[in-house]
């Protein structure tokens, strides 16, 4: 009987650390999501800056207008940037992506993993033995 109780025990504690686990996980998927989003804008603004900062270039470029070196070599520098910008935001979101790709399969498997563990604490039937000598008469 004594066994039986602790392989219980066990299994609640199991159930327990279990949700605690998907609990877990579901805060990361806010967390990344958030992330994601705010490297999705991000990219969308150096997106429109770099665009920008081409249409700058090429009327400066454009004849007809004389353009001061300083002010092309100083766009040319700000496009650099941009580009570069936008390179890490987009890196970034790719790796945020496939964080949040891993936290999903664990997520889902975690979660099968609770609810057989639950299924079957549902499911256990508990015998309790009663010694006959004790019985009222």
């Amino acid at each position: 009987m004594a066994t039986e109780t602790e392989s219980m025990n066990k299994d609640l504690f199991k159930l327990k650390s279990l949700r605690d686990k998907v609990i877990g996980i579901e805060m990361q998927f806010t967390l990344i999501e958030t992330d994601l989003s705010a490297t999705a804008r991000d990219i969308s603004f150096f997106d429109d800056l770099l665009n920008g900062l081409k249409e700058n270039i090429a009327l400066l470029r454009k004849d007809g207008i004389v353009a001061i070196a300083s002010e092309y070599k100083k766009v040319n520098e700000e496009l650099k940037t941009a580009r570069k910008n936008l390179s890490f935001y987009k890196n970034l979101h790719g790796k945020l992506q496939s964080e949040l790709d891993m936290y999903k399969t664990m997520y889902d498997e975690t979660l099968k993993e609770y609810k057989n563990l639950e299924k079957s604490i549902n499911n256990e039937e508990i015998v309790l033995k009663f010694d006959p000598s004790k019985r009222k008469k």
